[in-house]
């Protein structure tokens, strides 16, 4: 799935550093500077970056993280959230937890009950 860069111009830094409008609220970052050896150059490589295809494993986990409301992580990430909040981030299956199978013992041959 491709999302092409424009789409993030409304919600993200990409209108500064991708398209040079000024933004007094975003500092920018150090890594910023690398992209290229002036300033068009990293606003070229800046959108790039946005236009990459994503795999429809990172695609399935972005909906589902987005679908339960949970950070999209690794698992060391989650358990340091589970630490600070107490509460569990772990995404679990919807619904009541299946009850465990009843195991019957096998039934023994038993004389047959006559009446007289």
């Amino acid at each position: 799935m491709r999302a092409p860069w424009y789409v993030f111009t409304y919600a993200t830094s990409i209108r500064a550093n991708g398209l040079g409008q000024a933004d007094h609220l975003l500092t920018p970052h150090p890594l910023y500077g690398e992209l290229g050896r002036n300033e068009a150059d990293r606003r070229t490589a800046y959108r790039e970056w946005f236009d990459r295809e994503l795999d429809a494993k990172t695609v399935d986990d972005i909906r589902l993280a987005l679908d339960q409301g949970q950070p999209l992580r690794d698992s060391r990430f989650l358990d340091s959230i589970e630490k600070a909040t107490g509460q569990r981030r772990e995404a679990r299956p919807r619904g009541r937890p299946k009850k465990p199978a009843v195991v019957v013992p096998e039934a023994r041959e038993q004389e047959p009950l006559w009446l007289d």
